[in-house]
Order: structure tokens, then C-alpha cells, then sequence
């Protein structure tokens, strides 16, 4: 019964396969609550992110904290959902820097 009552969790963020356990009404004990999220977990590996490199250039030096600079550059051009991380910079010219992170691969960026 339980695994009807989370089938549709299947494949899903931890965050939505928790919600659909709640959703469910069997986030009362914790045996139901880690059988559910065992089952979402289950099917999630084959949705892990997958990691593109991505270069960008962005006005200004790189300072002290270039690599930080960088990762705000590609939160804000590209948003959380990017997950930038491994960010590094160079300088590229006068008053220019040459951001490099990996970020979540997306077609169309």
C-alpha cells in the first residue's frame, strides 16, 4: 500500500517527494516517511544534473575574491537553478574579467 501511496513520488526532487509523502498523509511515522523517501530516492540518480563548463567575460578586475565575483555573476545572469560552482576568474583586458564556472548543463545557454 505504501508504495501505491508514493508511486507518484518516483523521480522527483527530495523536496517534492517529501511533499508528496505529506500530501500522501504519511509523514506521521518515520518508518513510512523514510520507506517514501527511499522509493523517490531510488529513481532520482538518473535525474542528477549533469555539469557544463561555461566562460563568460564581465566587466571589472577580478580583485581578491574574483572566483566569489564570478559565481554572483553567473547566479545573477543565469539564476540558482545554474548552480554554479568551481568558479574561477582571470583578468581579459582593461576592466574586463574572464568568469569560468560549471554549471548545470541547459540547452539554449
Amino acid at each position: 500500500m505504501l508504495a501505491g501511496l508514493c508511486s507518484h513520488a518516483q523521480g522527483k526532487s527530495a523536496y517534492k517527494a517529501i511533499s508528496s509523502c505529506l500530501t500522501a498523509g504519511i509523514f506521521s511515522a518515520r518508518t513510512h516517511l523514510d520507506k517514501c523517501f527511499c522509493l523517490s530516492l531510488f529513481k532520482m540518480h538518473a535525474a542528477d544534473p549533469q555539469w557544463c563548463l561555461k566562460k563568460e567575460t564581465f566587466p571589472g578586475g577580478c580583485g581578491e575574491r574574483g572566483g566569489y565575483q564570478c559565481f554572483l555573476d553567473f547566479l545573477n545572469k543565469y539564476g540558482a537553478g545554474s548552480m554554479p560552482k568551481g568558479c574561477s576568474c582571470r583578468p581579459a583586458g582593461r576592466d574586463q574579467r574572464l568568469c569560468t564556472c560549471e554549471v548545470v548543463c541547459q540547452e539554449g545557454r
